[in-house]
């Protein structure tokens, strides 16, 4: 036998089915499959991505004029940047970067990965993800996601709606439930028992309520009757009150009104006491981070920030120009030790006597001598015999006993091959007179052989003559 709350919750589930099939055609249907062959590319462009970053390339680099290049970094887009003359500039990328003048091109890549070929397949997989995002017609991972979860959720809403729709329905269609409904007649109507329930609980609650107010007035009656003893006594004392009252009214008129906006005096004051408490605390504040400003600037250093910003980055620069020296000693000893495995201690003898040769015309005859440990140096011997080990020798002198080395080991080692020799602001610690012989030193060197000298010092290019290219 079908029942009217049977007919009430057919109609209501009927109502929210078609409402859940509504929603379900407004949303994508992305199916799992799609999911993970989205998110497979979207993880393959990352990984791509990572490898070229990996790389972690940095240049620095110092126009002599003002110019304009062009930079592209790994996957980045090319823009452009004005370098004025004589600033240094420092660029870093990841597997890759590229600086392009209208006169040269600058590019330097990673060699732990192919780079090129990482950039080449990361732009074939972005064309292809970029291709399945517009087949499914989402701009990203992200909203597939955020596709197919709302399309899930959705479809469980209309799974639990028809469940509950077929459950009443008692497994008959929805039309020929409706027969049984029309054999039965025109349903009369009645008040729903939770409606009854609902208001006899109301009627109750109303009914306590006034039994409350009534016994709070009888008490109050009572301390009136205790207080006054008459009732004429009572009423004179509410005329006063009466008139107390109209004169605080009077008083209430003419106060200044309230701001716009403001209807609840109460909340008002309320919203004063909160204001005056913040602006306590905004003064206490104040105070204290005056007295951490005061502290601050007694122990302030003497120098501005701009002068301590210079000296770091002259110190910055000093580390980087001994970091590079000591990265080509390094190199040379290491060479040093390989071709001495396949020489015997003799070979040296002419190596030895073109470096004292070297370090006497650079110190102007100081030290004349070298203590050689097999091919290496190891320090200076001075005229009275005394060895100065390399550990204590000053900048300037290490710098001569590097480019003392570095010459001689060239013009050992090359003899009569052809060759050139890089070096990089050889003078940088030397002091005039060092660099003025250390100058006739290279350019001798350079009547045999060809060398290349990279300075950011003019007076330094103006000592070694030859032919000078600015950058």
């Amino acid at each position: 036998m079908t029942s009217p709350k049977q007919h009430e919750r057919v109609e209501k589930y009927k109502d929210k089915r078609e409402k859940a099939v509504e929603a379900l055609s407004l949303v994508k249907n992305l199916t799992e499959e799609d999911i993970i062959k989205i998110r497979s590319n979207s993880n393959k462009l990352d990984t791509l991505q990572t490898k070229l970053k990996a790389g972690k390339l940095s240049v620095q680099f110092t126009a002599k004029k003002d110019i304009t290049v062009s930079i592209q970094k790994d996957l980045e887009e090319e823009y452009f940047r004005k370098i004025p003359a004589d600033e240094n500039e420092f660029f870093e990328a990841g597997g890759k970067l590229k600086l392009e003048h209208t006169d040269w091109v600058i590019a330097v890549s990673s060699g732990e990965e192919d780079t090129e070929e990482i950039i080449r397949d990361y732009r074939i997989t972005e064309k292809e993800f970029k291709k399945l995002l517009a087949e499914y017609k989402v701009e990203s991972l992200y909203q597939a996601l955020v596709f197919h979860e709302e399309y899930r959720k959705l479809k469980n809403d209309f799974d639990i709606v028809d469940g509950n729709l077929n459950e009443e329905l008692g497994g008959v269609s929805y039309e020929d439930f409706y027969k049984k409904i029309e054999e039965f007649g025109p349903i009369q109507e009645t008040k729903a028992l939770v409606n009854i329930v609902r208001e006899f609980t109301e009627l109750k609650n109303t009914i306590t309520n006034d039994e409350k107010e009534l016994n709070h007035h009888k008490v109050q009656i009572e301390m009136y009757e205790k207080e006054y003893e008459t009732k004429k006594k009572l009423l004179l004392s509410l005329a006063a009150q009466e008139a107390e009252k109209e004169k605080l009214e009077k008083k209430i008129i003419e106060l200044i009104p309230l701001p716009n906006g403001t209807d609840d005096p109460e909340k008002f004051l309320k919203q004063y006491e909160n204001a005056e408490e913040e602006l306590k605390s905004a003064r206490y504040e104040k105070d204290e981070f005056q007295e951490e400003w005061f502290e601050i600037e007694r122990n302030a250093p003497n120098e501005s920030s701009e002068e301590i910003e210079i000296k770091l980055e002259e110190a910055e620069a000093e580390l980087r120009s001994i970091s590079r020296r000591g990265e080509a000693i390094a190199r040379i000893r290491d060479l040093s030790i390989q071709i001495q495995e396949e020489m015997d201690s003799f070979t040296y003898s002419d190596l030895k006597a073109e470096i004292e040769e070297h370090i006497s015309t650079l110190t102007d005859s100081r030290y004349t001598s070298v203590k050689m440990e097999e091919s290496i140096p190891q320090g200076f011997i001075r005229n009275d015999g005394a060895l100065v080990d390399y550990e204590l020798l000053s900048a300037g002198t290490k710098d001569v006993f590097s480019l003392a080395l570095r010459l001689s080991m060239a013009k050992y080692f090359l003899k009569e091959a052809s060759g050139f020799l890089i070096m990089d602001d050889p003078f940088v610690d030397m002091d005039p007179v060092r660099q003025q012989k250390a100058g006739e030193i290279i350019r001798k060197f350079a009547e045999d052989k060809q060398v290349i000298i990279f300075t950011c010092h003019p007076t330094h290019a103006e000592i070694l003559g030859g032919n000078q290219i600015p950058l």
